[in-house]
């Protein structure tokens, strides 16, 4: 049975233009955004009674344009929508002239299509009675409506304004969401469309529209009958709830890159649950980008994902932060103290202890726990958490006593006092969305929440760390340390990634390991030191005898600048010398530079100082950027750009005619697109001046 397109017409009621304030409020990186929103609903539609995990498939995949030729019939209202936007804003349709020309690309071929499929969940139901006209149910809530929160079953979102996020990763703003119930086994499926009012002929239609072929209500059947009403590449063969993004925003070259940003995004906000087996997510982007997450599979991707071992975010943790350290805490962590222990025991039995617990009771959210990583130079922030085990709320104190902290709230009751306290990003929770109520119950029901949390929280920082107590005499930490945040430009030197050492050939500790470029993870990792050090790589374009390019790791031991008899560095120049005259030719070298990326103290991602410390003077240097674990080659699919320069000139993720002096006074202030976190990777490359 065919489907259509159906968009309400506007009587005499309100239009609305392109421009909406639930795009604004979901900023940021799309897919961030998208898995966070995608895996808390399927973990709040968890299935009553059902003790397997929540199963998650991130799915891309090609469907052919003609099998499913009414998806892009949208084309007229799309054509509309740019023709009103022109008229109201005396400017070009924007969002909207680019989709017309995505679907006349497309039209004849195949529509790239992100499945997000759940397992183990209850599926969406809708309702609609016909002598009184009206709709219910989640089914209904997530498609057809507009901040209506779901009461119950969770599946469509607490706030209902969560499907922005769905819209802003397609190109034509379009989703179709098949779901079959859990319980009874039926099935329902429609389409949605998220444009703005437009007018056809005479008739002005409403922004959203509606993929079914029943009349602008979504299709009804049982597990009988679903095959025949439902389209072909939409069956769901199991209970839950597919949303299929049509026209998926992945450039071609993009898709390693959107894949590296999902499992960031995984990992940043579900650690947790995965490890608590409450998750499992698989990303099928093809045979070389396919993975099936688990616990095991997370604690052998988190060192490839995140080089650093600890958390180093400054700004927005909660978008930014490095889950290691905090997953670490939540598996090692020693119970020191429950509601019932004396503060004075609690302080004594954290003694000589790095990874602590302490579990309470309070008095409205009920049954919480904190865990603590007490560790020099470690950012004092706490990630938050309620029962389905997502980082929700972020804060970072600007004390340097040095922890990071969980809080998690695995209590009923408590749960759902905070999930009405959250916002409509699932960042924060806050009791100001209570401020203009009727009920200021709920108000002041937020309000002591916040406090005896804080409470709680306070305690566990008295506990770690007593007043006039010294950390040197009780405190436990690892064999290294960081530098505290209190110390002058300590922060420059947490910049970059945690390597373990690496012996030579004769033992030596600290030696450069030879690694290809194309692997972004060594077999054993290099090691040496602190942070920036540009460890070599096998170049296979460039002839030499010892050396390589680099690629970027932490500073290595100091090397010695004295030059041979020859004048050459000690490393080696690795040029080669001229057929005619024997001497060396100005060719381009790789140069052995230390680095440090410094983020900027503004709110705004991918603004950096680079300071970069070279052995030697060097012209007409060219430096490549890159993020350890993606590609860095702007023809095989490189996400990261270089905006903008203090220095050289930017073109893709390398800045060229730059001018190093020896020693650590080359500083260059650039601006990065692209960038969702990450170690940094570097190559400089140039003509070392004698």
């Amino acid at each position: 049975m065919n489907c259509n397109w159906y968009f309400p017409i506007i009587q005499n009621g309100h239009k609305q233009g392109q421009n909406d304030g639930m795009t604004d409020l979901f900023s940021g990186p799309t897919f961030h955004a998208l898995v966070r929103e995608a895996l808390q609903n399927s973990l709040d539609a968890h299935q009553d009674g059902n003790d397997d995990p929540v199963r998650v498939e991130f799915k891309l995949r090609r469907i052919s344009e003609a099998k499913n030729s009414g998806i892009l019939s949208i084309r007229d209202h799309v054509v509309a929508s740019m023709n009103a936007c022109d008229e109201s804003l005396e400017t070009e349709g924007g969002k909207f002239s680019s989709m017309v020309k995505y679907i006349d690309a497309v039209k004849g071929n195949e529509l790239l299509v992100l499945d997000i499929s759940d397992y183990n969940t209850k599926g969406m139901d809708y309702h609609y009675d016909e002598e009184l006209n009206e709709e219910s149910g989640t089914f209904d809530s997530f498609v057809r409506c507009s901040g209506k929160p779901n009461a119950n079953d969770g599946s469509g979102g607490s706030h209902g304004y969560g499907k922005t996020t769905y819209f802003n990763a397609s190109r034509v703003r379009c989703l179709l969401v098949s779901s079959m119930t859990a319980n009874d086994n039926r099935c329902f499926f429609e389409g949605v469309s998220w444009l703005c009012s437009h007018k056809i002929d005479r008739d002005y239609y409403d922004e959203w529209g509606f993929f079914d072929c029943n009349d602008g209500r979504p299709i009804q059947a049982d597990i009988d009958t679903y095959k025949e009403l439902i389209p072909e590449d939409f069956w769901r063969e199991e209970p839950g709830t597919t949303v299929s993004i049509i026209g998926a925003d992945i450039e071609p070259g993009s898709i390693t890159g959107v894949y590296q940003q999902i499992l960031q995004a995984i990992f940043r906000n579900f650690f947790a649950a995965i490890n608590k087996n409450r998750l499992i997510v698989e990303i099928n982007f093809g045979d070389d980008l396919h993975c099936v997450i688990d616990d095991a599979v997370m604690h052998d991707m988190l060192p490839v994902v995140f080089i650093d071992e600890f958390d180093y975010a400054k700004q927005r943790p909660i978008d930014r932060c490095n889950p290691r350290p905090y997953l670490k805490v939540y598996e090692s962590a020693v119970l020191i103290a429950d509601k019932d222990t004396p503060m004075e025991e609690a302080i004594e039995n954290r003694k000589n202890k790095t990874f602590i617990k302490i579990q309470d009771h309070l008095d409205i959210i009920g049954d919480v726990s904190f865990y603590g990583y007490i560790h020099p130079g470690a950012t004092d922030t706490i990630l938050y958490m309620r029962t389905p085990l997502m980082v929700v709320h972020a804060t970072r104190d600007r004390s340097t006593k040095g922890f990071y902290g969980l809080f998690v709230c695995d209590d009923k009751d408590g749960n759902d006092y905070l999930k009405q306290m959250e916002n409509a990003d699932h960042k924060r929770w806050e009791k100001e969305k209570f401020a203009r109520t009727k009920d200021q119950s709920k108000y002041e029901r937020a309000e002591k929440i916040q406090a005896e949390m804080n409470a709680f929280i306070e305690k566990c920082v008295q506990i770690m760390f007593p007043q006039n107590e010294s950390q040197e005499e009780d405190l436990s930490f690892e064999e290294f340390t960081i530098p505290t945040l209190s110390e002058p430009n300590a922060y420059d030197s947490l910049i970059g990634q945690l390597v373990s050492e690496k012996p030579q050939e004769d033992g030596a500790p600290g030696a450069p390991v030879d690694v290809e470029l194309s692997d972004p993870k060594p077999s054993t990792p290099p090691s040496g030191g602190s942070k920036g050090f540009a460890y070599p790589v096998k170049d296979v374009n460039t002839r030499r005898e010892e050396r390589g390019d680099y690629t970027g790791g932490r500073k290595g031991k100091k090397k010695n600048k004295k030059r041979d008899q020859k004048g050459t560095p000690p490393f080696g120049r690795g040029g080669f010398e001229d057929d005619n005259t024997g001497t060396p030719s100005k060719v381009k070298e790789s140069i052995p530079i230390t680095f440090r990326f410094i983020p900027d103290d503004g709110d705004e991602m991918g603004k950096f100082t680079l300071k970069i410390t070279s052995p030697c003077a060097a012209e007409n240097v060219t430096v490549e950027i890159g993020v350890v674990g993606e590609t860095t080659d702007s023809q095989d699919g490189g996400n990261l750009r270089i905006n903008a320069v203090s220095t050289g000139a930017a073109k893709g993720n390398t800045i060229t005619g730059i001018v190093l002096s020896e020693g650590d006074g080359n500083i260059i202030d650039l601006s990065l697109s692209n960038y969702n976190g990450g170690s940094f990777s570097l190559k400089a490359i140039g003509e070392i001046t004698q």
